[in-house]
């Protein structure tokens, strides 16, 4: 990012736009997030966007739009990764050399977060997003669904998080 401001004549080092990325996630999460229990778990990408809460009004507001591109229902697919924080496999893998030097067993994999989304693909769009520190649970599957209500059908993994979540309408 900083590459592509100085392009543009715009100079900041890397705490500034660390701090910037910061401010702009807790802004869209103060206006577009979906909040259980009062703590903000997704954000809802489609009132963003569009100034819509669920794909159900998307569809009310955009019918004949829809119509005109030749989509009669909307589906959408559900997923969530696992990435390890930077340098966490450096840091295992040297960790597990050593222990396995020392014949000891190997640590489980590295420390690391869930990103989970929600994407309309005949739209090209997310419906949602969520970030967090914690393993993926059911709730988290719930709140990843509600801006995709309305959908005809959500593809999703074997994950048994989904299981009550993504119902067609």
């Amino acid at each position: 990012m900083e590459n592509q401001l100085q392009k543009i004549g715009i100079q900041v080092d890397k705490d500034t736009v660390a701090r910037y990325v910061r401010e702009f996630g807790d802004k869209f999460a103060e206006r577009h997030g979906i909040t259980v229990a009062g703590e903000s778990f997704t954000q809802n990408v489609l009132a963003a966007l569009f100034d819509m809460g669920t794909v159900e009004e998307l569809k009310e507001e955009y019918g004949e739009e829809l119509a005109e591109a030749g989509i009669e229902e909307v589906a959408g697919c559900a997923d969530e990764t696992y990435p390890a924080k930077k340098g966490a496999k450096k840091d295992l893998y040297e960790e597990n050399m050593e222990r396995k030097q020392e014949g000891k067993n190997p640590r489980p994999p590295p420390e690391g977060f869930t990103v989970n989304l929600g994407y309309l693909p005949q739209l090209d769009c997310f419906a949602s997003v969520q970030c967090r520190n914690t393993a993926f649970a059911s709730v988290l599957a719930n709140a990843l669904g509600l801006p995709m209500e309305g959908v005809a059908y959500c593809v999703t993994d074997d994950e048994d998080c989904y299981n009550d979540s993504f119902q067609p309408v």
